[in-house]
This record gives C-alpha cells, sequence and structure tokens, in this order.
C-alpha cells in the first residue's frame, strides 16, 4: 500500500453521512461499514490514531415510529424522538461490526454548547476522547439531537467533525460524501464542471464554486464542507472531501485509486497565534503551578510534573501562571483541571494537566506581542 497522505502517530478523523450509512432500504449499510472499519483497522496497524464521526440515527429512528422517509418537514421533537429510537440501531450494530475486527468502540454525544460556550466543557470533551484514542478506542461522534435545540445545534455533521479535529488537536480530517470533491461550479448542473485536486487557500472562487450538492439523506451541501475546511485549517489540520459511496474508501484514497479534493492546512496558523495571544492577554489569572522540572517548549505537562499549587481556587479552563522549582515564572497556561480536582484525586502520573498548545512561555512572549 502506498500510504502517500498519513504518517505513524497522527490523529485521522472521519466523518460519514446518513447516506452511506443508511442503504436504499433505509437498513444499516453492514457490507459498507464492513470495509470502513478495514480502512480503520489499516490506519490503525500504521499507528494512526483514528475518531468516526457517523450520521444516520435520525433516518433509522423513522423506520422504527413508522414515519416515511420522504416527510421532510418533521417538527424538532419527532426528530429528537427519531433520533432517540435510531441511535441504539445505530450504536448496536456498529459494535457488531467494530467487534468482528476485534476493535473496541466508545459513544460521544454533544451539541455546539458543550465546545463552544463554556472552555471548561471542551476541556472535558478532550480529556475524555484522548485516553480513548491512545488506548485505540474509536470514538462514534455525533451530534446530540435526542437533547439539543436550534439553538445550540452544528445542525450538520460537516462542521461538527471538523470541530471535533479541533477538540483533539487532529492532523487529517475526511470527509466522505456522495461526490468526489470539489469543482470550480457544481458538478451536478454543469458539465464542464472541473475537479480541483489540490487547495492550499480558500478564497472567495472556492466558496462561489462550492454550489450546493446535497444528497438525499445529508444536512449539508459542499458549501458546509468547505466551512469545515475552513474550521480544520485554522488549526493546521488538512481536510480531504473523497467520494464515500464505494467499498474500502479510504484504502481507494490512500492508493489513488479514487479522485479526491485536498484543503491543506498552513502549519503555523494564524488561529494558535491568536489563541495564544488570548492566554497571554488574560489578566485574571486563577491561580500559580509550581513544577519540579526544566520546561521547554516541546513538552505537555504531566501530573508528575507538579511540585505545588499555589494562590488562589481555579477551575478546569482557566488561565494559570505556571513556575519552575526555583520560582522563575515559565508562563502562562489554560489548565484541564480544576485545583481542587489536582489536590484531592488520584491522577496517573503520565495524565496531560496542561497541553502544548495551550501553554505560552515566557521566550515566546516577544515574538507575540
Amino acid at each position: 500500500m502506498n500510504n502517500h497522505l498519513f504518517s505513524p502517530k497522527e490523529i485521522v478523523v472521519i466523518k460519514t453521512g446518513s447516506a452511506l450509512i443508511v442503504d436504499k432500504n433505509n437498513k444499516i449499510n453492514s457490507k459498507w461499514i464492513h470495509s470502513l472499519v478495514e480502512d480503520i483497522l489499516l490506519l490503525q496497524q500504521q499507528g494512526i490514531k483514528v475518531l468516526l464521526v457517523s450520521s444516520g440515527s435520525i433516518v433509522l429512528g423513522k423506520e422504527i415510529m413508522g414515519i416515511s422517509h420522504e416527510d421532510k418537514s418533521l417538527s424538532l421533537s419527532i426528530k429528537q424522538a427519531c433520533s432517540a429510537c435510531g441511535q441504539i440501531v445505530l450504536m448496536s450494530e456498529m459494535k457488531k461490526i467494530f467487534n468482528d475486527f476485534n476493535l473496541d468502540i466508545a459513544q460521544i454525544l454533544f451539541t455546539n454548547y458543550d465546545s463552544e460556550e463554556e472552555y471548561s466543557r471542551f476541556i472535558n470533551i478532550q480529556n475524555t476522547v484522548i485516553p480513548l484514542i491512545n488506548n485505540n478506542i474509536i470514538p462514534i461522534i455525533n451530534e446530540n439531537d435526542t437533547t439539543s435545540t436550534d439553538e445550540i445545534r452544528y445542525g450538520d455533521n460537516d462542521r461538527l467533525a471538523a470541530r471535533f479535529a479541533q477538540i483533539v488537536q487532529a492532523n487529517k480530517l475526511i470527509l466522505l460524501s456522495d461526490i468526489d470533491g470539489i469543482y470550480d461550479k457544481n458538478p451536478n448542473i454543469y458539465d464542464d464542471a472541473k475537479h480541483i485536486k489540490e487547495i492550499h487557500k480558500i478564497d472567495n472562487k472556492i466558496i462561489e464554486g462550492a454550489g450546493n450538492a446535497v444528497s438525499n439523506y445529508g444536512s449539508g451541501g459542499m458549501y458546509t464542507k468547505v466551512l469545515a475546511a475552513k474550521m480544520a485549517n485554522n488549526i493546521g489540520c488538512d481536510m480531504i472531501i473523497a467520494k464515500g459511496n464505494i467499498l474500502n474508501p479510504i484504502k481507494n484514497i490512500i492508493d489513488n485509486n479514487s479522485r479526491y479534493s485536498i484543503f491543506y492546512a498552513d502549519k503555523k496558523s494564524k488561529e494558535n497565534r491568536e489563541r495564544k495571544n488570548w492566554i497571554l492577554n488574560n489578566l485574571n489569572n486563577q491561580g500559580v503551578i509550581i513544577l519540579n522540572i526544566k520546561l521547554n517548549e516541546a513538552i505537555d505537562i504531566q501530573y508528575k510534573h507538579i511540585l505545588k499549587i499555589d494562590k488562589t481556587r481555579f477551575d478546569a479552563g482557566n488561565v494559570c501562571d505556571i513556575y519552575s522549582k526555583d520560582n522563575k515564572l515559565i508562563g502562562k497556561a489554560i489548565v484541564n483541571y480544576s485545583s481542587h480536582e489536582l489536590l484531592n484525586h488520584k491522577f496517573i502520573e503520565e495524565e496531560i494537566i496542561i497541553y502544548k498548545k495551550d501553554l505560552v512561555l515566557m521566550d515566546l512572549i516577544s515574538n507575540l506581542l
């Protein structure tokens, strides 16, 4: 296999829509999902960590509730009821198929509010997901349709997948679709539409050419995929749009047997710079953490590195001052856990207390101002 796109230790998020998960008879498309899990296992065997964002619960729930699949004008409460029924079927079938390959799965349901309105919720999701993928357990992620309202919904799994790519700092996001990438104009309308394989900058021309390629089941068109690409690229994550309605879609991408479009990210992303500026300029520091090590730029702070917690009480998601054991200010950082948790709960020594991306070191400050 000629793996020209992925490298060991990368984190890859794969998004698949309802039109791929559910077949023409409105049942689980077991044959296709089996082929996808084959691909996921193939990536894992190369040392790649994988997350799956999957739709399908509402469609499957319609079947259980006896609602016509042609009926597109359902109220929010009916959609939520369908999702509640369909989610059980979806995860039950997923578990059976993944177990055929000796792979374990976990279910993650969340809303826009969980990851964008409160930073502590963002941290909690991150702290749940990272140990899963580190243990080769596949998180299967979907919007929590059973409880979310229109005000807190993503509304499409393209942007939800991009948000999760941000949460786990993914290297690649793959959107499996009913189309093989992006074109200069809508190929469903224009016969002379030209496929674009590589996109290095998302400009107005790319956005205007996105069109509105919407499948029978999917809630998002090509426009939402371009928005997802912008979200992913902002944190240094490349995004691929590829044809999903073939068996082994990921392997076909890797082997260059199918066409795709890839949005390349600027690895020195603007968002990362702005994030560190936000941390640096946060004057309301809530606490002080003293470490028993000398720090360099490339390290995540683990629980075993903490010597002492001083000063005021702080919560997960707060900004704290980070000092070395000789009382020198190292920098500022967003902490993953509250002072109460750090002082009163048992942690594994390697548990990540502060991620590199959430740390601004003193020797970097002059470059950020």
